[in-house]
C-alpha cells in the first residue's frame, strides 16, 4: 500500500476532530470500493467509524464491502446501524431486507422492504424484493401481488418477470410459471435463473429434453450454478439412474454448500444405492438448513429404521405426523418402528390409522396380526390375517 494509503487513516486516529481528514479519507474508501479494492477500502472506513462511529456513510460504505464479500451477519450489523442513524433511508431498509432475506430471516426482511416502500411506492426493485421474502414465507398470493406491481412500473423488469414465475409455479401454475420465464429470456436470453427455473417446471412437465436443454444453457451462462446442477441431477437420476445424479449433486455443494435441496437430493440418490449411513449425513444436513422439511424427516425415518435404529426413526415419523396426519404411509412406518421396540398396543394403533386412511394397504394389517399374535391376542391375530386373506381373493 503506498504512503498516501497509510497517511490518511492514521490522520483520522489521532486526530479525532479533523473533519477535513474524515472527509479525504471517506473519498478515498470509495474510491477504492469502487475499484473492487476491499481490503483497503475496510481499513479506512473502519478508521473513520474508529473516530466517529455514526458515520453515515462509512457504515454504508462498510456494509457494502461485507455485502460484497459475502459477509453477510457483518453486513447486517453495519446497516443496522446505519439505519439507526438514519431510519427514514430507503436504500438502507432494502439493503437491509436484502442481505436479512439471504441469512433466511424473511420476516424481518419484509419489515425493511415495507419501510422502504413507504417512502418510495413506486420503486420497482423493491416491491419485487418484497415479493420473494413474502414468497420464502409462504404468502405467495402476497408475493404475485407485490411481483405484480414491479412489473406495472417496469414492465421489462427481466428479474421480476423471473420471481413472478417462481410464485406461480409454488401456486402450481405452471403454464403460468413458464410463459413469465420465456418472457423473461426474450428480455435477457443470458438470465440464468430463469433458464434454471424453466428447467425446474418443463421437467414437472414431462418435457424433459426440453428442461435438460435449460439447465445446461443455464450452466453455459454460469458455470457451478448450484440450482442449475441441482435440477439437472434430479433429471438424470430419473432418466439414467442415480449413479448419473451424483456428480451433479456434489457440484451443486461444492458451490453451495448450504443449498438444501442438493443435501436433500443427494441424500435420495445415495438411498437408492443403499449407501445409507451417507444417505443418513445427507438428510441431517437438510434439517441442520431446513429443520421443517417433512420430506428429509420422513426419508431419515425410513433409512434409520433399515438400520434398526428404531427409537431415532420413531422421532422422524413422529416430526412428520405432527404436520402430515393424514400421511398413510408415515403412520405406517411409525406403526413398524414400534413394533420393533415391542410396543406392540401403540403399533396398532398407528397401523389403525393408515389403514383408515388407505384400507388397501394390506401390510399394515399384516402388523396389526403380528402385534396381537405378541400380546397373545389369538382371536384378534386370526382376524387381521383373514382379512389380507379375503383382500387378495376379492372377497372383502
Amino acid at each position: 500500500m503506498s504512503s498516501s494509503v497509510t497517511l490518511i487513516p492514521a490522520t483520522i486516529a489521532t486526530v479525532p476532530n479533523a473533519r477535513g481528514d474524515i472527509a479525504r479519507g471517506f473519498k478515498l474508501a470509495r474510491r477504492w470500493q469502487q475499484q473492487g479494492k476491499w481490503r483497503e477500502a475496510e481499513e479506512v472506513y473502519r478508521s473513520i467509524l474508529t473516530v466517529e462511529s455514526k458515520h453515515f456513510g462509512s457504515l454504508c460504505g462498510l456494509g457494502a464491502v461485507y455485502k460484497q464479500q459475502v459477509r453477510r451477519k457483518e453486513a447486517v450489523a453495519l446497516f443496522r446501524r446505519a439505519a439507526a442513524t438514519a431510519p427514514d433511508s430507503p436504500d438502507i431498509q432494502t439493503d437491509l431486507g436484502v442481505i436479512l432475506a439471504n441469512l433466511n430471516q424473511p420476516e424481518e426482511a419484509v419489515t425493511c422492504f415495507e419501510k422502504a416502500l413507504s417512502a418510495h411506492p413506486d420503486d420497482a426493485q423493491t416491491h419485487n424484493h418484497l415479493g420473494n421474502a413474502l414468497q420464502a414465507l409462504g404468502r405467495s398470493q402476497e408475493a404475485i401481488a407485490h411481483h405484480a406491481r414491479a412489473l406495472a412500473i417496469n414492465p421489462d423488469f427481466a428479474q421480476a418477470h423471473c420471481d413472478l414465475g417462481a410464485a406461480l409455479a409454488a401456486l402450481d401454475r405452471p403454464d403460468a410459471a413458464v410463459a413469465c420465464y420465456r418472457r423473461a429470456l426474450v428480455l435477457k436470453p443470458d438470465h440464468a435463473e430463469a433458464h434454471c427455473h424453466l428447467g425446474d417446471v418443463l421437467g414437472g412437465l414431462g418435457r424433459r429434453d426440453e428442461a435438460v436443454s435449460h439447465f445446461a444453457r443455464a450452466l453455459v451462462i454460469r458455470p457451478g450454478f448450484a440450482r442449475a446442477h441441482c435440477g439437472l441431477g434430479v433429471l438424470l437420476s430419473e432418466l439414467m439412474g442415480p449413479h448419473a445424479a451424483i456428480a451433479h449433486f456434489e457440484q451443486a455443494l461444492a458451490a453451495e454448500p448450504d443449498l438444501a435441496e442438493a443435501q436433500f437430493r443427494l441424500g435420495n440418490v445415495l438411498e437408492t444405492l443403499n449407501r445409507h449411513k451417507e444417505a443418513i449425513a445427507c438428510y441431517r444436513r437438510t434439517l441442520a438448513l431446513s429443520p421443517n422439511r417433512t420430506e428429509a424427516h420422513h426419508r431419515l425415518g425410513i433409512v434409520l429404521q433399515a438400520l434398526d435404529l428404531h427409537d431415532e426413526a420413531i422421532a422422524h415419523y413422529e416430526a412428520v405426523v405432527s404436520v402430515r396426519p393424514d400421511d398413510a404411509s408415515v403412520c405406517f412406518g411409525l406403526a413398524i418402528a414400534l413394533q420393533k421396540l415391542n410396543r406392540f398396543e401403540e403399533s396398532i394403533v398407528w397401523a389403525q390409522k393408515a389403514l383408515a386412511l388407505d384400507p388397501s394397504r394390506t401390510e399394515a394389517h399384516h402388523a396389526i396380526g403380528v402385534a396381537r399374535q405378541a400380546l397373545g391376542d389369538v382371536t384378534g391375530a386370526s382376524a387381521a390375517y383373514a382379512t389380507i386373506v379375503a383382500l387378495a381373493s376379492g372377497r372383502a
